[in-house]
């Protein structure tokens, strides 16, 4: 989508080697769950990447 800018996209995934990583790479915003892949904000906080938000978990309603 053309129209929408990268400011307003938001990526979010429970991996910090491809969903973080990936949004750094493409220039977007992203939010770690710690309800998959990665478990503890400690593990989070050390990665090289950091994501621009975290949440405990992550529910579409």
């Amino acid at each position: 989508m053309p129209s929408v800018r990268k400011d307003e996209i938001l990526m979010v995934g429970d991996s910090l080697d491809y969903d973080i990583e990936g949004a750094h790479g493409a220039g977007i915003h992203s939010l770690l769950v710690l309800s998959g892949n990665t478990k503890s904000i400690e593990e989070a906080r050390s990665a090289e990447k950091q994501p621009d938000f975290i949440a405990d978990d992550f529910v579409l309603r």
